[in-house]
């Protein structure tokens, strides 16, 4: 279930904050919230999948099929949203993920969120799997390849939170603090993009996204998120 159903549309910037109102999703109707827009590849569908049942909402890629999403291609299946306020708070909770090596899974910002090339999506946090060992990642497109701008080894264990403090209306200039957590109450803060030097992002979007592919390798992965909130809230 999708709270509230005012003012959330993709491509539209509007502050809510005077309002008090925030966004939550917690995924618990088995159907999809209007707000949201789905996207499962540009050139194939097939094998993907975008399903909200028992409380999660679940992305997938099934194996040998391209869920790949970087300067070349766009075949990742995922789900945004517009943000509705600045500064914000935005949240997500992943409890369940099963991962084929170099698949991941996490929360993302963009400012051409159904696109890819230079800067399609602009920044992400997400947990990675590599050859049986985790890590969470920040990354950032670019013209032709991704930079891992941070990274951090983890282990196994979920579920994990991903959080994105964003200052200030992106067309401007804002910091984005990306943030991660294995409790919900204690984050850790992993990189920070400060000025609008690193990025501008006009009408952008944000949302939840499954990614598989490495050397022509293209695993299987189904990760589970039982929630996103964004929120209308002073950016430290």
């Amino acid at each position: 279930m999708a709270y509230p159903q005012i003012g959330i549309s993709f491509g539209s910037i509007q502050n809510l904050k005077g309002l008090g109102l925030e966004f939550k999703d917690t995924f618990s109707d088995s159907s999809i919230h209007w707000s949201w827009r789905q996207f499962k590849g540009e050139v194939s569908q097939e094998g993907k999948s975008i399903v909200e049942a028992s409380g999660c909402l679940t992305l997938g890629i099934a194996a040998t099929k391209d869920g790949l999403w970087d300067a070349t291609k766009n075949e990742a299946p995922r789900i945004f949203t517009g943000i509705i306020a600045y500064p914000c708070e935005i949240i997500a909770k992943l409890i369940a993920a099963t991962q084929g090596a170099r698949t991941q899974a996490g929360l993302f910002i963009s400012k051409s969120p159904v696109s890819f090339g230079s800067e399609a999506y602009l920044t992400i946090i997400k947990r990675r799997a590599i050859d049986g060992t985790y890590q969470i990642q920040v990354i950032k497109s670019t013209t032709g390849s991704d930079i891992i701008l941070a990274s951090v080894n983890t282990t196994e264990v979920l579920p994990l939170w991903f959080k994105m403090r964003v200052s200030n209306f992106c067309y401007y200039g804002a910091t984005i603090y990306l943030d991660y957590s294995f409790d919900g109450v204690h984050y850790t803060n992993l990189y920070n993009f400060q000025g609008w030097l690193e990025f501008t992002l006009t009408q952008p979007g944000v949302g939840l996204f499954v990614m598989n592919g490495w050397n022509a390798t293209y695993n299987a992965i189904s990760a589970s998120f039982d929630f996103f909130r964004m929120l209308p809230k002073t950016v430290t």
